[in-house]
């Protein structure tokens, strides 16, 4: 994790450097990524404005700027509230930020999967596979490592897995079939349970003969 997080804030300083501006504030963008739904626009106008607004355009993309300083600097900060619908490119964000907030909503549940790609390029690597390993647990995510450039099979299996975790997680969740499926068979059978139900609580013809039976 340390070689993430050093990679990282590298990057980060990097971009910091080469983005100073006129009066020596620095410039940082984020861009906050997740579902429609997930409450990126309530905390991107909390965080901009301290205010909570519940109801949003959740096809609206916008930026916005807000000046800060943190640890002891001045820092510019632009906020991207994104929105990926179909027809957009989410290169806009992904080249124009330099750090990325993703949002999801503890109500949604949805399987997480970690994709360590390019293995192929093993003497560059930079992220050891235990690295990654231990970011998908911490996050209770499956972790696969693959490349598209080495054989079918293995990037079969990673979509293959997260197909079953998508199934899984709806079974998890289907609702129980009813024990009667409106047919007639089914009809009369639930009218048997109710003509029961009846007589126990003495609304039915029979209930004193059934109350009386039963006590006996």
């Amino acid at each position: 994790m340390s070689t993430i997080q050093s990679s990282i804030s590298k990057r980060n300083l990097l971009m910091m450097r080469n983005r100073s501006g006129s009066q020596g504030t620095n410039e940082v963008n984020l861009a906050l990524i997740g579902e429609l739904g997930s409450g990126k626009s309530a905390l991107t106008v909390k965080y901009i404005t301290r205010r909570f607004i519940n109801e949003y355009d959740p096809e609206l993309e916008d930026t916005y700027s807000k000046p800060e300083h943190v640890d002891n600097q001045d820092i510019l900060v632009r906020i991207m509230d994104t929105c990926d619908k179909e027809g957009k490119d989410p290169e806009r964000y992904l080249k124009w930020a330099d750090g990325y907030l993703v949002i999801y909503s503890i109500t949604q549940d949805a399987p997480l999967i970690l994709i360590g790609n390019k293995v192929d390029l093993e003497r560059y690597r930079t992220v050891s596979k235990p690295e990654g390993s231990s970011l998908a647990h911490f996050y209770n995510a499956a972790f696969f490592e693959t490349s598209a450039a080495e054989e079918f099979s293995s990037v079969e299996r990673v979509f293959h897995e997260a197909i079953r975790e998508v199934i899984r997680e709806q079974e998890r969740y289907m609702p129980i079939r009813s024990l009667y499926f409106g047919n007639e068979e089914s009809k009369s059978g639930n009218s048997f349970l109710t003509h029961i139900d009846d007589r126990l609580s003495g609304t039915g013809d029979n209930s004193a003969t059934l109350r009386s039976n039963h006590a006996v």
